[in-house]
């Protein structure tokens, strides 16, 4: 992501200039729902952050509760360096190295995906207030042309989301599957002590809550919200009146293109996939303990 930075500084800038904000929205229910979003997002960065100290305290504690000098990593002894001493340093480079990668791009990304939903949500709202009010007149045709042109922006900020982010999802995707899988095959053999078995079902667990929590759930939201779009544009009885006609029917088009996030342009991020990984390490993993076995 470091040379991605002037991309992520110009998506974000975007965002800032671009987005419709609290005090355009009069529903004061609507008002509810952008703060309670807002919460949300707020919550589980907190919670995000707390499971990531939690497991950085159990990297420092773990081997210290443990029978002889064991570390975190396994990795090279310098005879000059004593036991606690390599510990800290071990630990400290790993909790440093996930502390300025991992953890800043995975709440970057989820931020980034369900402020959007935001926006989409607002634009439906502000279709549906069109549907229900069921008035006539140019005030319609303007508010249908703002958005269109909200939609047609948010369309084109979907595009620039893909290009930022879709060769980190690439790398993503292959490690934390590869290494999920392998986790899950350490916790099942039988010569694993309940050292290495609580140590494998705790990273796979983590890894499953990193993958489908900021990427699989807040990119299947922002799907449901899009997809609604054409929905309630259609609902507006477009066909019926000459001033929505031909900005509703323009809508429409541009709702059937889709919105998606694909990790290398190729692997759809969404509830499906992270399903399908799921599918996937259970089958690696049984194949094998069947090699093993054999």
């Amino acid at each position: 992501m470091f040379f991605k930075k002037r991309e992520i500084v110009e998506l974000l800038q975007t965002m800032r200039d671009n987005f419709w904000t609290i005090e355009m929205i009069r529903d004061s229910k609507l008002k509810k729902v952008y703060v309670r979003y807002h919460d949300i997002l707020r919550n589980k960065c907190l919670f995000y952050i707390g499971i990531y100290l939690s497991t950085v305290v159990s990297f420092f504690v773990g081997p210290l509760l443990s029978e002889g000098e064991v570390l975190s990593y396994e990795c090279y002894r310098p005879p000059w360096l004593t036991y606690h001493q390599l510990l800290c340093v071990v630990n400290i480079c790993g909790t440093t190295i996930t502390l300025f990668t991992l953890i800043p791009v995975d709440m970057l990304f989820m931020s980034v995906i369900t402020l959007t939903t935001m926006q989409f949500l607002l634009l439906n709202e502000e279709l549906q207030n069109v549907v229900q009010d069921e008035i006539e007149g140019k005030d319609v045709e303007r508010t249908i042309r703002r958005c269109i042109r909200h939609h047609s922006f948010l369309l084109n900020y979907m595009r620039r989301i893909n290009e930022v982010f879709s060769m980190r999802l690439v790398l993503f995707f292959g490690i934390i599957l590869i290494t999920m899988c392998l986790e899950m095959y350490r916790s099942t053999c039988p010569d694993s002590d309940w050292k290495t078995f609580a140590e494998s079902i705790l990273y796979t667990t983590s890894g499953l809550y990193e993958f489908l929590s900021c990427y699989c759930f807040p990119v299947q939201f922002l799907i449901n919200q899009a997809d609604k779009v054409s929905e309630i544009i259609y609902q507006t009885n477009w066909y019926k009146s000459r001033y929505r006609g031909q900005s509703a029917f323009f809508m429409i088009l541009l709702g059937q293109k889709g919105v998606k996030i694909a990790a290398g342009g190729v692997v759809n991020i969404d509830f499906a996939t992270g399903l399908s990984t799921v599918k996937t390490m259970v089958s690696y993993c049984m194949f094998l303990k069947s090699i093993d076995i054999d």
